[in-house]
């Protein structure tokens, strides 16, 4: 199955499917298969968009192993190479800061934007612009606001002829998600 420019773990994804569905018996035509694999959207996971012709990645890495995987991607992929990043950051309480930011060993963006999505359990930006501070000797700017923050990393990326990072949370990536594609907001959250 031909997944395009998609990154190495959406390859492997689109395998281990293919073999869930050999093994179930299931959609045992070839060519159903692979529009299924192809057609599929996942928002939020390496999801790429414009913002008046800046690039956006967002991807809700929130675990060691996903934010390696998605570091990985972003140096395989070749519209970032050589381009400076603009990373977004911002986590959730249950979630140490420290080893998702160490994934970043070796890409370190150039330039950190710290911030807090409006879910109850979201980290205070503060608190994980120290674990920046530590792991990627960089503090960062401090925005708890994320629209503020993205205001702030776009700016910076237009004007190095960089790209936007967005990630750290599902429930960021979410909400910074809405700023470029409007859609159905969870009615719980805005009242935090």
């Amino acid at each position: 199955v031909d997944v395009g420019d998609a990154p190495v773990h959406v390859w492997q994804d689109a395998a281990v499917s293919w073999a869930l569905l050999d093994a179930a018996r299931l959609a045992n035509d070839p060519d159903f298969r692979r529009r299924g694999i192809c057609e599929t959207k996942w928002p939020g996971r390496y999801e790429s968009l414009l913002a008046d012709k800046t690039l956006v990645v967002l991807d809700g890495a929130h675990n060691p192993a996903g934010m390696t995987a998605f570091v990985l991607a972003l140096r395989a992929d070749r519209r970032m190479q050589r381009c400076p990043k603009a990373l977004v950051f911002g986590c959730t309480q249950g979630h140490d800061a420290g080893p998702l930011l160490e994934c970043w060993a070796g890409n370190t963006p150039d330039y950190v934007v710290v911030t807090q999505a409006k879910a109850p359990r979201s980290q205070p930006a503060e608190h994980v612009a120290a674990a920046c501070a530590k792991v990627l000797n960089n503090k960062g700017v401090v925005e708890p606001n994320v629209g503020c923050a993205l205001d702030l990393a776009l700016t910076w990326a237009r004007q190095e002829e960089g790209v936007v990072v967005v990630c750290g949370s599902l429930y960021l990536v979410g909400e910074a998600r809405q700023r470029f594609v409007p859609g159905p907001v969870d009615p719980i959250l805005p009242r935090y």
